[in-house]
């Protein structure tokens, strides 16, 4: 028959303590983590968040432009189409 010691059962009793402490204290820190980064990605978002309206602006500028590029274009296209179908007829016809 094994002894046991008070003082054996207060080390496997301190162990137990130590690691329910270990996990919890992970868990806590790992959400403490979790929290601080979502609140900094919330803090870069508020600071981006008129970048964020400069450049909507800008590509509704550049859209806008490009549009109007395309525009021009297609009436220059339409209208050298048009300018040449008469001659096109003209040819045929002589």
């Amino acid at each position: 028959m094994q002894l046991v010691t008070i003082g054996a059962i207060m080390h496997s009793s301190v162990e137990i303590l130590n690691l329910i402490l270990e996990v919890f204290m992970r868990a806590f820190l790992v959400g403490l983590l979790v929290i601080v980064m979502a609140l900094v990605l919330y803090g870069i978002g508020i600071l981006l968040l008129p970048l964020l309206f400069v450049m909507g602006l800008f590509l509704r500028l550049v859209l806008g432009l490009i549009v109007l590029l395309l525009a021009i274009w297609l009436i220059g296209k339409v209208t050298l189409f048009l300018i040449d179908v008469p001659k096109k007829k003209e040819d045929k016809q002589v």
